[in-house]
């Protein structure tokens, strides 16, 4: 069963109830422009997510949860009133499903009806999609777009038999890049001649592509004030190397940044097709006697990556200074 990253499929009928409560689905409650809800009246021009923040990707949304925003901006339906009379009081027809868990579908969808959902991806890469859907009729062909962009090609929505005989569609390889998007359903061909109905959705899954993995090492642990000698720790990343990605480094041990060897910051950086970056750590030759100390680096948690088993490591810098020799004394029986 489709992952809720919300929580909220449990008490979807419950929320339905409340919103229905405060709007009702009445002629009357109605704005006057193609359905718009009484809250997406001050919203136009505006897609925004339903939940007041995109969906993080992966996530299973439902259709249901499409933008605010109201019709032409956040959703196109063809009829002004919701014709199911469930959860929203929007020009799209919302009804109660006999799905797995429960909830709501978007029904009675037609040709050329679309939906906004926002959302945020957490890396650039190839994402797969599921789309959850019924059809007593013939169905037809839908796509998504992602910022206006046609990503899936042509998709089909089958005849199921039933309005409530669902199946998933599956696609994979759709790229997006990291950060936020709106993508759009867009239904595009009813496959019936002898009905102006689809079919029907309940979810749309998207899963996003794994994360790469970072490990550090000590490529050359030993370092020395002599010369000096530099030493090197190296990071590397497995997975997807296509876009550049800074990985957060911390320095510790008994030696001291920008006093016992040359400040380095805080950070490490790949470039984009990189799947090394190099760590050095150049002694600096003082006249103090110190013996050997520690670079301890240490990779910590950031974004578009996830950290691996190797995850510090340790360089050491060779002292080069001793203390003088004491003077020598010695007695003899005179």
């Amino acid at each position: 069963m489709p992952r809720d990253p919300h929580g909220l499929r449990k008490s979807r009928q419950t929320h339905a109830s409340r919103k229905l409560a405060r709007h009702s689905l009445t002629a009357a409650a109605m704005p006057a422009r193609c359905g718009i809800e009484p809250l997406e009246a001050r919203l136009l021009l505006a897609s925004t997510p339903f939940f007041g923040t995109p969906f993080q990707l992966s996530a299973t949304i439902q259709a249901e949860d499409f933008d605010t925003g109201g019709e032409a901006v956040a959703y196109h339906d063809r009829t002004v009133s919701n014709d199911g009379g469930q959860y929203r009081a929007t020009g799209v027809d919302v009804e109660s499903t006999t799905d797995t868990a429960g909830g709501f579908d978007v029904c009675f969808i037609k040709a050329g009806e679309w939906m906004n959902y926002s959302v945020n991806a957490p890396a650039t890469g190839d994402y797969a999609f599921a789309f959850r859907l019924a059809s007593a009729n013939l169905g037809g062909t839908f796509h998504v777009e992602v910022d206006g962009i046609d990503k899936t090609g042509a998709l089909t929505m089958p005849g199921t038999g039933g309005a409530q005989n669902w199946t998933t569609v599956n696609k994979a390889g759709v790229n997006m890049s990291a950060g936020q998007h709106i993508l759009r359903v867009v239904f595009d061909t009813n496959a019936s001649t002898s009905s102006s109905i689809m079919g029907s959705m309940n979810w749309m899954q998207i899963t996003a592509p794994p994360l790469p993995t970072v490990t550090i090492t000590a490529t050359t642990p030993n370092a020395s004030e002599t010369g000096p000698t530099a030493g090197a720790f190296t990071l590397t990343r497995t997975g997807d190397t296509s876009t550049t990605l800074t990985v957060p480094v911390s320095l510790t041990g008994t030696a001291t940044n920008g006093s016992d060897y040359t400040a380095v910051g805080a950070t490490v950086t790949f470039a984009a097709g990189q799947s090394t970056a190099p760590l050095v750590i150049t002694p600096i030759d003082d006249t103090l006697v110190e013996g050997p100390e520690s670079v301890i680096a240490t990779l910590t948690a950031g974004a578009g990556f996830s950290i691996g088993a190797q995850s510090a490591a340790t360089v050491t810098i060779a002292d080069n200074d001793s203390s003088p020799a004491l003077p020598s004394v010695s007695i003899s029986a005179t």
